[in-house]
């Protein structure tokens, strides 16, 4: 690198793929690379096809990038081309708890969308990462904000059958929804099914699509969260019946009958 520049190489020249010599440092976590380039004036938003510089130090998971980048100041929510992630969507998606830190102290937004409308403590909820749900949680990100279509962080982390998360956002405040319920009973997971019910989620409730947590039980052949369903209090009906019938979920069937 210090060769090339020394001939005269542009400092932003992009490779054949559109990726400046300041991003694939950054992608790689060379500190030094990355230090010599911001000395020699490279431009911390010359935009690329994947992303800033920033966006894919934080994607990588490297803090010490990240430092360089904040403090060369690298807008913190540029956002990638594809997903409209912001860095700390990202870091908050892979679970980049030495990166989300130094997001939050330079002042990122912590209620920031991607393009289907997911925030940073969605996207860590849903994919399971408790450490960085408490970070965002404890810097006041909203634990109701919804995706574009209703998904509340608890119902990503139902869904997804992280327990330790699931009891982080109802500490927080979130509501035990039915949706939520009918998404962990889909899924299977008994000892978030266990958990929402102890919290107050409705047994009979449905989601968007008017399904209960029983019917979704019974389709997938979970027969341990149909016994906690109907201990519960949920009812009995026929379209979990049939739907187990026609699956050919036998101990659910006789469950039901």
């Amino acid at each position: 690198m210090r060769a090339a520049l020394a001939r005269g190489e542009p400092v932003d020249k992009p490779d054949r793929t559109g990726a400046t010599p300041l991003w694939v440092a950054a992608a790689l976590g060379h500190r030094a690379i990355v230090e010599l380039l911001l000395q020699q004036g490279a431009n911390v938003e010359e935009p690329t096809r994947l992303g800033g510089a920033l966006w894919v130090a934080c994607d990588m998971g490297h803090p010490e990038v990240v430092q360089l980048l904040i403090a060369a100041g690298a807008k913190l929510e540029q956002r990638d081309p594809q997903f409209g992630s912001t860095p700390l969507f990202t870091a908050a998606k892979h679970g980049r708890d030495d990166c989300v830190p130094l997001l939050l102290a330079a002042g990122a937004d912590r209620e920031a969308r991607s393009n289907w409308g997911a925030t940073p403590l969605w996207v860590a909820s849903n994919k399971g990462h408790p450490a960085i749900v408490e970070l965002l949680l404890a810097a006041g990100a909203d634990v109701h904000a919804a995706t574009e279509n209703g998904n509340t962080p608890l119902r990503a982390a139902a869904g997804s059958s992280r327990l330790d998360v699931v009891d982080l956002l109802l500490a927080a405040g979130a509501s035990a929804t039915s949706a939520a319920l009918v998404d962990a009973a889909w899924r299977g997971h008994l000892d978030v099914v266990r958990r929402l019910l102890e919290r107050g989620a409705d047994a009979n409730g449905c989601n968007e699509d008017g399904a209960t947590a029983l019917f979704m039980a019974a389709q997938n052949g979970h027969l341990e969260v149909a016994r906690v369903l109907l201990a519960a209090g949920a009812t009995k009906d026929a379209t979990a019946h049939a739907v187990a019938r026609k699956r050919k979920h036998w101990a659910v069937v006789d469950l039901l009958t």
